[in-house]
């Protein structure tokens, strides 16, 4: 399965522009903040505990939360608590061998395949519509 990205182009002015660039460096100062806090606590504590209140609590005072709009500052934190939390996941199957690694070759074989399928798929419509 490929995945694509469209890119949407806006028209700004420059006041518009430096308003989204100046959101966008706050919300990655936070992000980067989040990611020192736990790292750091659980380095200290010896144990994991990606709480989002926890994480939300320790940084309130943060001058990068303080610029942000509330609702994009929580959602910030919660994708951070979320990435560690995956990779904290990951991390333990892999370490007890329980994480199943694909070839890419499969995946490829996989997406033809489903290829194939959509492709006689289209051809048994198209015979259909036309009798």
């Amino acid at each position: 399965m490929s995945y694509g990205c469209q890119q949407d182009l806006l028209k700004l002015d420059c006041f518009e522009q430096r308003v989204i660039e100046y959101i966008s460096r706050q919300a990655n100062s936070l992000t980067n903040c989040a990611i020192y806090a736990l790292k750091r606590s659980s380095r200290q504590a010896g144990q994991i505990d990606f709480s989002y209140y926890d994480l939300d609590k320790h940084l309130k005072q943060n001058k990068n939360y303080k610029n942000l709009f509330s609702q994009v500052a929580q959602q910030t934190l919660m994708s951070v608590c979320e990435s560690f939390k995956s990779h904290y996941e990951v991390t333990q199957l892999w370490y007890r061998g329980e994480l199943k690694l694909y070839d890419q070759a499969d995946a490829m074989d996989a997406e033809s395949n489903s290829r194939l399928l959509d492709h006689s798929s289209i051809q048994t419509k198209l015979i259909d519509e036309g009798s």
